[in-house]
């Protein structure tokens, strides 16, 4: 899979999140998906991958969703993937 692939599919969950009502488990969920599919490009592409999904995800869609931000969601994902 392509970096492209990882940052489309990142995007509509991100989108999905921000146009739906929030609550705890929306969040969660989010922050799962996404920290699930940021570790699979990570293992792909490496760590420096974050960086660009990151700097796209700013300008597309909130500036809220940072490096920082997709690292917490990935290590969220880390933690209760099992």
């Amino acid at each position: 899979m392509k970096e492209k692939y990882y940052y489309i599919e990142i995007k509509k969950l991100l989108l999905k999140y921000e146009n739906t009502e929030k609550c705890d488990d929306t969040l969660l969920n989010t922050y799962f998906d996404v920290g699930k599919l940021v570790e699979s490009a990570c293992l792909k592409f490496g760590d420096k991958i974050i960086l660009s999904l990151s700097s796209r995800l700013m300008e597309e869609v909130s500036t809220k969703y940072s490096a920082h931000s997709l690292h917490v969601m990935k290590k969220y994902y880390e933690k209760f993937h099992k």
